[in-house]
């Protein structure tokens, strides 16, 4: 027999938690009220106006339990606490979230590591996340500890000191806390800088930065404020990447939907200090005819639960349930834009959904491509799968406007964004290998994400070569090159080169990777070319200043436009005077 309405007749009209059970004593569904009788009645008295899955699950639901709580308040904490702990069948849910990360500082040694935890546990630590992109965790903790150089590794320091310093503390990645190399003090420091990036306040860093630079610098502590220095360079090299989304320096989530099919996307954009710091994409399991309040509510529940670093405004593309409680509970103000900035944000941000949802859900492409990846990594005996492959090119006329390319293939598929170009500087005849070991030079003094795999356009010389520059840098990266003429791979730990076959599906993945770098490389030595022919070309009449050449050549691109241009547009982009000129002499 299900439940009733004179189930409910003892209930009392104050707040709580109610859980609907099966014949099976399972929880079904978790919710809230400021008044459980009133809030459970409504469950009989407008069943026809009940979602189809509230229907179907009062339908099923043989008891009802509940919990008392002070206030309306309390109840909402409890709520998400149990909706977390038994993930009910008809409750909104956050979608894998045991596969999401979490970046961890933990306290419980004198000198605190920083690293990366699926789990939230009782301890000394603090939580920044979670993430939906593991990967990300992981590139940022890799620049975290190049720019901090705290310690990530499993010596208890709380016991003694040891002797030796490890390979880590060489490399400059690590202040070396094991052996006496740097004091609590200033190793604690360190940590609170960590916070501070982790919680994107980089501006604060770089303050406390040149005061503390300074202020050695006075002390005649050269040594010291060179490394404050060196440290305040890396930070404002990512300040000037960050996208600046308000000027006020606002600390804001701005929370985008997107409904496809059965599947509901949460788009979170993290700003902080007016500016971008990251982005998150989640899955929620929901029945199809839940509303798109519920479904933003239920996500603001959960995932702000366990949120440690929570912003000052929450931007939604529509009105909740509970937003007074919410505001409440979470010490912010909840924005529904209609227009502006907010809401061009939002727009975006179901933008960025759909593009997690092609790349989620178009299973064949990921899939394929997952099974090229692995038969690479056996047929090149890699230690790791190559998720994230860069390949670099040189294009040159006997060493002339000579260019380098970077291009990188993130679990098999172009990265574009993340594509690099390098004017060659340091060679000037056509010696392709020095060409390479110069690209690679400037490339390890980045910080950018590491390679699992790294191709070079050439042969043995030129593995060789790269070889090499890795070697004195300390990158323990998988190193291969593709040679053209007969499609040969070239590896460190075989003599011979490894010939696949024609139709292999791995040569054709390291066919277009090279090629793209080709392609890339070249279309850029075009331009530099183009650009020296229309400077030289202009150089050529006289009378024509430096500042009229470059407006030319920002106005036309090459030499034909400029000649094939009438008066009038050659006189917008300087004045008449020299257009005549120009006219007289390129006609």
């Amino acid at each position: 027999m299900s439940v009733n309405k004179a189930t409910i007749k003892n209930i009392p009209n104050k707040p709580g938690v109610y859980l609907f059970r099966d014949a099976k004593k399972q929880i079904l569904y978790v919710g809230k009220a400021k008044d459980l009788k009133k809030r459970l009645n409504s469950y009989f008295q407008n069943a026809n106006s009940l979602a189809l899955d509230k229907i179907k699950m009062v339908n099923q639901a043989k008891t009802i339990d509940y919990i008392l709580t002070t206030n309306e308040l309390e109840a909402l904490l409890l709520e998400s606490n149990l909706i977390k702990q038994h993930r009910p069948k008809y409750n909104v849910i956050l979608k894998d979230d045991k596969n999401y990360k979490y970046i961890k500082i933990d306290y419980q040694d004198n000198f605190p590591k920083i690293y990366s935890v699926r789990k939230i546990e009782k301890g000394p630590a603090q939580y920044f996340g979670p993430f939906t992109d593991g990967y990300a965790v992981n590139q940022t903790l890799d620049l975290l500890q190049k720019i901090f150089k705290y310690r990530d590794c499993e010596k208890d320091l709380n016991k003694k000191f040891g002797q030796r310093e490890c390979l880590k503390y060489h490399i400059k990645r690590c202040l070396a806390p094991c052996i006496g190399k740097v004091t609590k003090e200033e190793y604690d420091q360190t940590i609170r800088q960590c916070e501070l990036f982790l919680k994107g306040k980089q501006n604060q860093i770089a303050k406390n930065l040149e005061e503390k630079m300074k202020q050695e610098s006075a002390n005649k502590n050269f040594e010291r404020a060179a490394k404050l220095r060196d440290r305040l360079k890396d930070i404002n090299t990512i300040i000037k990447k960050q996208i600046i989304i308000s000027t006020k320096q606002e600390n804001q989530d701005y929370i985008s939907l997107y409904r496809k099919d059965t599947d509901f996307i949460i788009n979170l954009f993290i700003v902080r200090e007016g500016k971008l710091i990251g982005k998150e994409d989640f899955l929620l399991k929901a029945d199809f005819n839940t509303n798109n309040s519920e479904l933003l509510e239920s996500f603001i529940k959960q995932y702000y639960q366990k949120q440690t670093d929570r912003p000052k405004e929450l931007i939604l593309p529509e009105t909740i349930n509970d937003q007074d409680l919410i505001e409440k509970w979470l010490k912010l103000t909840i924005t529904i834009p209609s227009i502006g900035k907010k809401k061009q944000m939002l727009d975006l941000g179901i933008k960025n959904a759909i593009e997690y949802s092609k790349r989620k859900f178009d299973n064949s492409a990921v899939g394929e491509k997952i099974s090229i990846l692995s038969n690479l990594q056996k047929i090149l005996n890699l230690n790791s799968l190559p998720n994230r492959i860069e390949c670099y090119d040189i294009s040159n006329i006997q060493g002339k406007e000579a260019t380098g390319s970077m291009v990188v293939f993130q679990n098999g598929f172009p990265s574009k964004k993340e594509y690099r170009l390098f004017k060659i500087k340091t060679v000037f005849q056509a010696n392709d290998v020095a060409m390479i070991k110069e690209v690679l030079e400037r490339r390890v003094h980045n910080s950018w994400p590491s390679p699992n795999l790294i191709i070079i356009d050439g042969g043995k010389p030129q593995i060789n070569a790269a070889l090499q520059v890795l070697g004195e840098h300390n990158w323990q990266t998988s190193l291969i090159s593709l040679a053209k003429r007969f499609e040969e791979i070239h590896t460190l730990n075989n003599q011979d080169p490894i010939k696949l076959p024609a139709e292999s599906k791995e040569l054709h993945l390291l066919q277009q990777i090279r090629d793209e770098a080709h392609r890339f490389a070249i279309t850029y030595h075009k331009k530099l070319r183009s650009k020296k022919s229309i400077i030289s070309s202009l150089d050529e009449i006289q009378g024509l200043g430096p500042k009229y050449k470059k407006s030319l050549l920002l106005k036309f691109g090459n030499i034909e436009n400029i000649k094939n241009a009438s008066l009038e547009e050659l006189t917008k982009a300087s004045n008449k005077k020299i257009a005549q000129l120009i006219k007289q002499n390129l006609s």
